[in-house]
């Protein structure tokens, strides 16, 4: 869908926003990539995105998120508004910068799950280790996951 500007309006580049509400509310530039986004989310199963970095995989999770969340409040004028029929759903985000400073597997293990249950607890669910059948009704996005990853692979070399 394009969308013709008007004279009197005035649209921001979003150099280095990755939350899609944030971009739409300062009314930053936009590629509307929305009836992608809507096709993607109603095939269902899980969704695995590899993309180089800085290439939009923040801000792919963060207009997930935002629409999984609060449905179309942040899509008025994008091509999902006429296509979404869902309701809110709960949305756990897993931010694996955030486990990025670990000595060893085991202390890896305790910080993940430290972010599983933060994270859960976040999304108003609690964490257990088999959660049957509830995951169906989750919408879970995972960022940087290989943020620990570069870290080790850094440590080790600067170790050498």
């Amino acid at each position: 869908m394009v969308r013709v500007m008007q004279k009197e309006e005035v649209f921001k580049l979003p150099l280095g926003h990755s939350d899609f509400a944030r971009l739409r509310e300062e009314n930053c530039i936009y590629a509307d990539k929305t009836e992608a986004i809507h096709r993607l989310s109603s095939e269902g199963g899980r969704i695995f995105v590899a993309r180089p970095r800085r290439f939009g995989k923040s801000l792919l999770t963060s207009t997930f998120d935002s629409l999984f969340r609060y449905e179309l409040r942040d899509f008025q004028g994008l091509a999902v508004e006429k296509l979404w029929k869902e309701k809110t759903h709960a949305v756990v985000h897993l931010d694996f910068s955030e486990v990025c400073e670990f000595a060893d597997a085991e202390d890896f293990r305790s910080q993940f799950e430290s972010l599983l249950i933060s994270s859960f607890a976040a999304a108003g669910l609690p964490w257990e280790e088999k959660i049957d059948g509830a995951l169906a009704q989750i919408a879970s996005w995972l960022n940087d996951m290989d943020h620990p990853l570069h870290r080790t692979r850094s440590s080790e070399w600067a170790r050498q």
